[in-house]
Formats: structure tokens, sequence, C-alpha cells
């Protein structure tokens, strides 16, 4: 029955829990064939309005070099114009990053087609409200980054998700909050890990909480039940919100490579889920946020008092059916991604009755499959009954335009470069995605940059270094004379935008002898 008061309150926003969260999302990327020759005939009939980063881009370049320089310098490239190609799709000021990941050890990929092309890279969202659309905001994001790049995920990947409570970014957790979070933490372990694949079961980045803290009282659980546990949790509470985050950290040798990360609650008011594997779709990254977001609301509201003298752990399917009454409490935003579904079939997929099986029950390439269909538009998760399919999305055109220089920046001129970077070597330390299309400096002598970060911009497409230039050019004769092409799986002699560096770098070699001499 429907009438003007029905409407209202269909229209009315759902009362409950509103809290923030933001993604991290490692993964591998790799320019797609028809988007790197687009950006050859942009950087050859367009410069100036053709972004510095694919000016730069080398397609010849592999990953797996020893020239550490080199590699962050094009992983430099491969954030920029990421996070260009998310500019151009959702505004300006849209506060998503992309930045450079060393620990993903792209130069160890052997499953992916072109193995050498790909780039660890780190992609993080703002800040977001589970009661705006963030789900389409996701997919909009792999949709326009699905017209350049193609994705790739691994052991080496994982899927970080922060959670606080929100509704603002005022709202922090509180101690009991945080106190509540901790005992969900410990309590819902067993049966997270039965959703969990083998590499994220015991992963030394994600260790379950029990492995730094409260140890003997997490293994006597099944003697003593959950009150030594939960008092345990309550006596680091005592002095106060700062003591009790430290002790989370593990005391006096503090680690952020816990499941449930408390590190992130002083310095952004949040905690970090950080047990979950890699994604590469943007199906799977949303699933991914309802999970951490659920456990958030399951500790909030889940009687602990109620089951300190139960001396058994809750499995999966106890967890899932906790996970599935919470997400009804979350807005509408958050609905009709099949989160239960899904749930389920982690379950089915990954439990073992071994709690110590670590082994993986799909291979590299069958994830990369099972995701490559998902951002397709079909799906692992099998349809619930009566339940319609979802709307299968169309493949990628590879047909948009470039994002564009902004208005006012010059192309680049032909200078010597002697600009170096910094390699970061770590996950902890690296380099901050700049804004698109920012002009090159024309002054030989001027270190660029990166938008919000001190790490200077390294320079790998032109160099006055003789043997580089002659190695370059042998190496390119080489790949001509052998009369390789791109359609037959191997190395094409220098396209037009390689050959114009190559003559640059050689008439740069010309005038500084003869300035020398």
């Amino acid at each position: 029955m429907s009438g003007p008061g029905n409407n209202a309150t269909r229209a009315a926003a759902p009362a409950g829990p509103k809290p923030l969260f933001g993604v991290e999302i490692e993964v591998y990327v790799r320019l797609l064939p028809a988007a790197e020759a687009r950006v050859d005939r942009m950087g050859n009939e367009d410069a100036f309005n053709t972004p510095d980063y694919w000016l730069d881009w080398d397609t010849t370049f592999d990953n797996d070099t020893r020239d550490h320089r080199r590699l962050e310098a094009q992983r430099f490239r491969t954030c920029k114009a990421i996070k260009g190609i998310i500019d151009a799709t959702l505004g300006p000021r849209n506060g998503w990053k992309c930045e450079s990941d060393a620990s993903l050890r792209e130069w160890e990929l052997r499953d992916p087609p072109h193995a050498r092309k790909w780039y660890g890279v780190e992609i993080i969202s703002p800040p977001m409200s589970v009661g705006k659309r963030w789900q389409s905001e996701i997919q909009n994001v792999f949709t326009a980054l699905g017209e350049y790049f193609d994705f790739w995920t691994n052991k080496c990947c994982s899927c970080h998700v922060h959670v606080s409570p929100g509704p603002t970014r005022d709202n922090s957790y509180s101690l009991p909050q945080l106190v509540k979070r901790a005992k969900a933490a410990y309590f819902w372990e067993s049966a997270l890990f039965q959703l969990m694949p083998g590499e994220r079961r015991m992963n030394r980045y994600a260790y379950p909480n029990h492995h730094y803290v409260l140890r003997a009282e997490y293994a006597s659980t099944f003697r003593n039940g959950w009150d030594g546990v939960f008092s345990g949790l309550e006596g680091m509470a005592t002095s106060g919100k700062d003591a009790f985050v430290y002790h989370m950290k593990n005391g006096s040798n503090p680690t952020r490579y816990m499941s449930t990360n408390f590190d992130p609650v002083n310095k952004y008011g949040t905690v970090e889920l950080r047990r979950q594997a890699g994604a590469a779709s943007p199906q799977t990254v949303i699933r991914r946020v309802l999970l951490a977001l659920t456990l958030h609301i399951s500790a909030m509201r889940y009687d602990f008092d109620g089951v300190r003298n139960r001396r058994t752990r809750p499995d999966g399917e106890e967890l899932i059916k906790e996970l599935a009454g919470c997400i009804k409490k979350l807005p509408k935003t958050c609905h009709g991604s099949r989160f239960v579904g899904w749930l389920k079939w982690c379950r089915e997929s990954y439990n073992t009755e071994d709690e110590m099986d670590t082994d993986n029950v799909f291979s590299e390439k069958e994830i990369n499959q099972q995701e490559r269909k998902m951002r397709r538009g079909d799906d692992v998760v099998p349809l619930a009954p009566g339940e319609a399919a979802p709307r299968r999305r169309a493949a990628p055109s590879h047909q948009t335009t470039l994002p564009e220089r902004p208005a006012g920046s010059r192309p680049p001129r032909n200078t010597n470069s002697n600009t170096t970077g910094n390699s970061t070597g770590n996950g902890a330390s690296r380099a901050t995605a700049g804004t698109a299309g920012t002009a090159r400096p024309t002054n030989s002598s001027t270190t660029r940059p990166a938008a919000s970060s001190s790490t200077t911009r390294p320079s790998a497409s032109r160099t006055n270094n003789t043997s580089t230039s002659n190695n370059t050019a042998n190496a390119s004769a080489s790949r001509t004379s052998n009369g390789a092409g791109r359609g037959q799986g191997q190395e094409q002699g220098p396209r037009p935008l390689q050959r114009q560096r190559t003559e640059r770098a050689r008439a740069d070699e010309t005038t500084t002898r003869r300035v020398q001499s």
C-alpha cells in the first residue's frame, strides 16, 4: 500500500550508525596496449596538451631492472597517471591518492601476461561516509582506470580498511569503544580465520592480535572461557586511552602488523583491518570495506558480558549470521553488493578443518580470472533463490581521451636534466602522487618534488650520459634488425616518441662536448 506517508518514510534518512572509512588498495597495474599507442600518438601530435607523465612514459622499460632509480621513476609516472585519471573522472580535490609500493616486488611476477610491464602501487581513498554514494565512486574509479590499465593481485597484495565511528572526522573512538573493538578482534578471530584465504591466515603483515597480546589468555579460552581475555583488555584500559593503545600495539615492542591494528588511533582516529587479501575489482573492494564496517558495528552492539563464561570459540557460520544482522543497521548505500552471499562463498571456499592450513584454494591465475570477470560484471557469488542477475557492464572501449594538461602550462623543452629521485625501498615512506598535468621544470639544475611530498622526481627519459645513450641506441637497433613485431609478442623497434628522445639525447651530447672543448 502506497501513500504520501509511506513515500516520506522511504525518503527519510535511516537512523543508525554512520561510520567513516578509508580503503588502501595494493595492486599491480600495467598500461594497456591500446592506451600505450594513444600515449605515443598524443605525445607526437599534441605535446602541449599531453600530461608530462605520458610524455615521459618509457614503453621499453622492464620492471626487473637493477636500476632502482629508474624503476622508482616509472612507478612515480604510474602513480601520477592514475591520479590524473581519477582527477579527470571525479574532479579536483577529490581526496584520492596513489603511491608507489616497492614492497610488492613486481620484479618477482611470473604469472601475469607481459610480466615485466607491471608496477606495484597503492590506491588510497579519502575518508568516506557510509551515508554517501561511496559504492558508485569506487566503481567509477575502477572503470576510469580500466580504460588505461589492467589490474593484477597476488599474495603480496592486501586491502586495508580504516574505520572510525563517524559521522564526522571529529568523532574518534572513545576508550570504551576501543575496548569493544579489541574484544571483538579476539572473540571473532577463529571465525574470521575461516573466511580468509590461506595466505592471509597467519600473514606476517597481519598476524592475529593474540599472537602479540594476551596470548596465554586466548589459548586458555577452551578451559577458562573468555573472562580472562576480556578482563585483561579491561585492565589495560584502567590507565586511559593512550595507555590502552600502547598495550594493544604490543607495548615496548610496538608493531602495526596485526589483524586489527590500533596504531592509527592517535594519528587518524581510526582502527585498521589489515587481514584481508588484495583486490583487483570494485566488487571485491566494496565487500572488503563492508566486512570492516560490519565488524565495527558488531563490536559496538555485541553483548560480550553474556559470553564471558563461554568455553567455545565462534565459527564462521556464527560470524556470518552476526554480520548479516549488522549490515541491516547500515544505510541503504551499503546494500546491493550481495555481501552475505559473498561471506558464505568465502566460508565454503576457504574453510578447512585444519586451522594451520595456509595452502591457497585458488591459484594466482584463477584469482585474477575471477577479478577480471567481476570487472566485466560477472560474479563468483551464486545467485540466491529469486534474486535477479546484476546488469552486465560493457567492457572498456579504450577510446576515451587522455587527461589534458591544465591551461597555461608549457610543453617540455629540449634541455638536459640531471634530476634524481629517492627510491623508498619500503612501503613506509613512499612518494605521494602529484596532480595531473604539472609542467616540467626547464632548468637542468632544478629538482621537481611530487605534490605534498619532499621526494624529488627522477628523470629517466633523458640523460647526458654517453654510455646510456649508446646502449639505448644499440638496443633499439638490435630490436629493429630482428624485425620483431608487437603482434608477435616481441619487442618492436623504437616508436616515434622514443626515437625523438634518442635524437634529443644525442644532440645534447654533441652540445656538451663542444662546450667542454
